[in-house]
């Protein structure tokens, strides 16, 4: 297997902020968010949005086709960890969700790949209250938010055993 980590830069993009529901969903509410930026993950969004920042921001980040790629090669998009929920998106396509509290979720992408790619990645870390549904996180005692741990894309020949 070889894999290629997606460090940086990435660009981020505070969406809204949001609270996690008595039903254990998470709903917009108002209030400002920060300023974008660009970052190198894996990274928890406290040092960039703030310690008091819950909500929802997108991640993106562009990335080449992997050269030598043969028919006997899977490619996969891997997110070790978000803290706390997340959504993925390839090139427009939606990859599927991470629930809270997941172990490293893979995506295989073989057949989306392009010469260009766009990956995004939308972390929602809501704030909670004396209300809200038990919230599964890596690291409840911590106010972080975002993509903690390594994203990177794995390319497997179907031969290896």
């Amino acid at each position: 297997m070889h894999t290629i980590r997606l460090r940086g830069p990435w660009n981020y993009v505070p969406l809204c902020r949001t609270l996690w529901t008595a039903v254990g969903t998470s709903q917009e509410i108002d209030g400002p968010v920060p300023a974008e930026g660009r970052l190198k993950i894996p990274a928890n969004w406290q040092e960039t949005l703030g310690e008091d920042f819950f909500g929802r921001v997108r991640y993106q980040r562009s990335f080449h086709c992997p050269t030598g790629l043969t028919e006997q090669d899977q490619v996969f998009i891997v997110i070790d960890q978000v803290d706390a929920l997340g959504s993925v998106t390839l090139n427009g396509q939606h990859l599927g969700d991470i629930p809270a509290g997941a172990d490293p979720t893979r995506f295989e992408i073989t057949i989306l790949l392009q010469q260009r790619n766009q990956l995004e990645v939308v972390v929602d870390l809501p704030m909670t209250d004396a209300n809200s549904a038990p919230l599964k996180r890596p690291n409840p005692q911590q106010r972080s938010g975002g993509l903690i741990g390594e994203v990177k894309i794995e390319i497997q020949s179907l031969t290896e055993s």
